[in-house]
């Protein structure tokens, strides 16, 4: 796509690395995880889950690469996380992905030099939308065993007001 290309041509940050790519965070296989960190970090660092967009029947962690690498020298512990999208699956399968993603971060944190007490959620269009929902929405949470409170919530270019459901992508991804 033109944004993985982008991501793929631009510079990379010299003060942010990828610990780890495609780590298997749930049973489906699209839930795969990426994380980034400070180049040098001063540990334990909070924990940051960037949810891509896509409108959520298209979008890629590998092509927000460059997210991690942003706001990883800003001293987080980044993820961006993959998660099923429409036709393959509708909601609130997508939140429940992002659930068990958070779920597998706060357990594994330590392993990368992540604190498992600061959670922070950001997202971007579609993925603001899935931010949200995961962070307002406790039932998410309960499901995953996740007990923890959420720190903070970005939200960049959501949808958040689909009535009357004019659009068919809202229609069939939602179900109404």
């Amino acid at each position: 796509t033109a944004l993985g290309w982008l991501d793929f041509l631009v510079p990379k940050d010299p003060s942010s690395r990828t610990v780890a790519t495609a780590i298997q965070f749930g049973p489906h296989p699209a839930n795969l995880l990426d994380l980034h960190a400070p180049r040098h970090p001063q540990a334990p660092l909070p924990l940051l889950i960037f949810v891509h967009g896509g409108g959520w029947d298209s979008g890629d962690r590998t092509e927000y690469g460059f997210a991690g690498r942003a706001l990883a020298p800003l001293g987080f512990l980044v993820a961006i996380a993959d998660y099923r999208v429409f036709p393959e699956a509708a909601f609130p399968a997508f939140v429940d992905d992002l659930g068990a993603a958070a779920t597998w971060l706060v357990a594994h944190a330590g392993d990368y030099g992540g604190d498992p007490g600061r959670l922070f959620l950001v997202g971007h269009s579609a993925g603001a939308y899935n931010a949200v929902m995961l962070g307002i929405e406790k039932s998410f949470f309960r499901e995953y065993n996740v007990t923890m409170p959420i720190k903070g919530i970005a939200a960049i270019y959501g949808p958040f007001d689909f009535y009357p459901f004019e659009y068919d992508e809202v229609r069939n991804v939602f179900g109404k």
